[in-house]
């Protein structure tokens, strides 16, 4: 799985490039830049795991950036058959900011982040377990400027849309 500069940087611990040179900042409850932070995620993909993208972020890291940022997270899954993945949602249901939806049939891996930084998509091959970090996957990553903003905006509708789909289960951690 290649992770490009710009996706380390969007996803990164630090919330992005160190680049900034604005002496006045304002600051989220964790001491972040405001202007690093997550806004709406869309996870989409049938199985997730547990995952450590070494020099990227682990996802005990992930967890804790869904929480600090008070990011809004949907998540539309498989239901879990397998303990890892079953553990995996109720990592993420216990952040509090995540909404998970069960849908029996997904195949789809669809992420999109709204951030502070802007808008992007990743679609691909690959769901988010770390064994699609060892498989040979592939996907594009459509950033929301110039050409991309109406690709982005219409993958963001998609997303929105497969979160809602007739036959997608609501659940807490309790039902899973």
């Amino acid at each position: 799985c290649v992770v490009s500069r710009h996706q380390r940087n969007a996803f990164s611990p630090a919330g992005g490039s160190s680049s900034e040179t604005s002496t006045t900042r304002r600051l989220t409850p964790s001491g972040r830049a405001a202007s690093h932070r997550w806004g709406r995620l869309y996870l989409i993909s049938p199985w997730i795991s547990d995952l450590d993208i070494p020099g990227v972020m682990s996802f005990s890291q992930f967890l804790k950036r869904l929480r600090d940022d008070e990011t809004t997270l949907y998540v539309v899954t498989r239901p879990p058959e397998e303990n890892w993945h079953r553990a995996a949602l109720n990592q993420l249901v216990e952040t509090r900011v995540a909404n998970v939806v069960l849908l029996p049939s997904l195949h789809t891996k669809l992420y999109y982040a709204d951030t502070a930084q802007g808008s992007f998509a990743l679609i691909g091959s690959a769901n988010f377990t770390q064994r699609s970090l060892d498989n040979r996957e592939i996907a594009v990553m459509i950033r929301g400027v110039s050409g991309g903003t109406k690709i982005v905006r219409a993958l963001s509708h998609e997303a929105a849309m497969i979160y809602r789909m007739p036959g997608a289960k609501s659940v807490g951690r309790k039902q899973l």
